[in-house]
């Protein structure tokens, strides 16, 4: 009864909020930047990275958006770094600006 209505609304609600987190490993991050804020009107965060295997230097690049846009973002990914490793999860909750909002303080 109450817990099958309580999973239903909970599941209807994922999916009205279903969004893309991705994480962007590459060696082009001017370019992929530049789509993401420019062409897909989001942001990210940058962290420097080392490659473990190539030993090469990397910059991580962490994004979150619709699965539209991350489709997009794969795709243009690999057109300018064709070594890129690209994850892409999928998630309900992101909070802050653009997404959902804090509730409280």
């Amino acid at each position: 009864g109450m817990l099958i209505k309580s999973y239903l609304v909970q599941t209807v609600a994922d999916g009205l909020n279903r969004r893309k987190s991705l994480m962007i490993i590459t060696s082009a991050p001017k370019e992929i930047i530049d789509y993401i804020t420019k062409n897909l009107n989001r942001s990210a965060t940058l962290w420097d990275a080392h490659g473990a295997f190539t030993d090469a230097n990397k910059t991580v690049i962490f994004t979150a958006m619709t699965p539209y846009q991350a489709a997009k973002l794969k795709d243009f990914a690999k057109t300018v770094d064709e070594h890129a490793f690209v994850t892409i999860n999928q998630t309900s909750e992101i909070y802050g600006k653009g997404f959902l909002p804090f509730k409280g303080k």
